[in-house]
């Protein structure tokens, strides 16, 4: 893990600077961060077979919140509750849907 952050901090800005990072690979890593406490606002599973997990995460009360996918991790659907309190840590990407982009978590490991 490379940086604790606050979600209020993950923003498009955010996610376009870590891109200009790249190319990642062996010698170059993609920057890894981790949250603390983040609540879980919506849990959804996604993709064909259900096989991922869509999150909407906030840090705080009144805290924006913020977009995360967990690729591979639709089997922990019954496992996350709204209002669940977790640690996460993530890669941060950008995500365009309908030609609106946000910065999107691809959260790599939760502790609940």
């Amino acid at each position: 893990m490379d940086s604790w952050v606050d979600l209020a901090d993950i923003t498009t800005t955010f996610a376009r600077d870590i891109e200009r990072l790249a190319p990642f690979g062996m010698g170059n890593p993609t920057p890894l961060f981790a949250v603390s406490d983040a609540e879980v606002q919506s849990c959804m599973q996604r993709g064909q077979d259900s096989s991922h997990l869509s999150l909407i995460l906030r840090s705080g009360p009144g805290a924006r919140p913020v977009s995360a996918i967990w690729f591979r991790h639709g089997h922990l659907f019954p496992h996350l509750a709204i209002g669940d309190r977790i640690d996460a840590a993530f890669t941060v990407g950008l995500n365009t849907w309908q030609g609106i982009t946000t910065a999107q978590l691809v959260i790599k490991d939760v502790m609940a």
